[in-house]
């Protein structure tokens, strides 16, 4: 009875309370990520500089992909057609905004948006780990990471199991799969928009093929909400 969605449902959506709007949510969370990425250089990580190295490298591909996120469910939320007929995102604001800043910004382009989610996308796979794993050897370091350090307990500390759940290159590669399937849904097709479900099939492959294929998914993987065991 009080789930927000059964309430717009029964009448309640109104101008003061709607459940839908993401704009204040995903603007505000915006804010924060930009102005923590215009000062991660300026942070103390930590004594030893090669830990340093790692946090700030981790701790900006986490910004990167939560940027990444916030923008897809502003475009999903917002995005839409305008009455002159054009494909329309919404305002694009990749720096820290002060008192001092224009807001009023005109939405950006679809295609814009979308480029700068995927844009973003890109930042988070350069600096993060695929998947946050201990390693045992210095072979066991992802090679992007052996330029920074060759000490496994230095890439465990940052880059091991305990920051498992945190935003990784996996994740981003499977936002990379959600955002182009989200363009080439009919809800956004437009002369403007040249995303294809084959773009989103592609981005999803990515993903598949890193788990070893279509064989190796689980027979009933479609019907998660009702798997036993």
């Amino acid at each position: 009875r009080t789930n927000d969605y059964l309430q717009v449902a029964t009448g309640s959506w109104t101008a003061t309370y709607n459940p839908l709007n993401f704009w204040n949510t995903g603007y505000g969370s915006l804010l924060y990520l930009n102005l923590f990425l215009a000062n991660s250089e300026k942070v103390h990580w930590a004594n030893d500089p090669e830990v340093a190295r790692l946090f700030n490298m981790r701790l900006r591909g986490e910004a990167f992909g939560l940027r990444a996120l916030y923008l897809y469910y502003l475009v999903r939320n917002h995005a839409g057609i305008a009455s002159n007929g054009e494909l329309l995102g919404v305002p694009l604001i990749t720096e820290y905004q002060t008192a001092n800043s224009e807001f009023n910004l005109p939405r950006a382009s679809f295609k814009d948006c979308i480029q700068q989610i995927l844009t973003d996308l890109d930042s988070a796979e350069y600096y993060l780990p695929m998947e946050y794993n201990d390693v045992s050897n210095e072979s066991q370091i992802p090679e992007k990471f052996r330029s920074v350090t060759t000490n496994v307990g230095t890439y465990s500390r940052v880059m091991g199991t305990h920051s498992r759940q945190l935003f990784n290159a996996l994740i981003a590669k499977s936002m990379r799969a959600r955002t182009t399937l989200l363009a080439a849904s009919p809800a956004f097709q437009h002369t403007s928009n040249n995303y294809s479900w084959e773009n989103a099939a592609n981005a999803a492959a990515e993903i598949i093929n890193y788990k070893g294929g279509a064989n190796a998914l689980p027979a009933n993987g479609h019907t998660f909400y009702n798997n036993q065991g």
